[in-house]
């Protein structure tokens, strides 16, 4: 699999939501998670400071992009992607409120 610059399409961010998605790379990146700036979250930080796997950009609220680093593998993508489509296959539960 060759990794894309920009992962929107293969982590189906239009179909899953930012929200969601970001709490899934903090799930799979359970260290190295930081703010780079107002309006970029970088996730799979290397010890360096420099390095990392993913790059989320924003543009307001809206995730605009989600960026491979230096760092990211195949794997990370293909376990990523598969816990992005099985949270899409999850039923959302209904509530009904009076």
């Amino acid at each position: 699999m060759q990794i894309q610059n920009n992962l929107l399409d293969t982590f189906r961010a239009s179909e899953i939501g930012s929200d969601e998605l970001s709490e899934i790379a903090r799930w799979y990146f359970t260290q190295g998670v930081t703010r780079a700036t107002s309006t970029e979250v970088l996730y799979g930080l290397e010890p360096d400071h420099v390095t990392y796997a993913l790059k989320f950009v924003y543009k307001g609220e809206r995730l605009a992009q989600i960026l491979a680093g230096p760092a990211l593998t195949t794997k990370d993508i293909c376990t990523i992607k598969d816990k992005s489509d099985i949270e899409l296959r999850q039923p959302v539960p209904v509530r009904i409120g009076t």
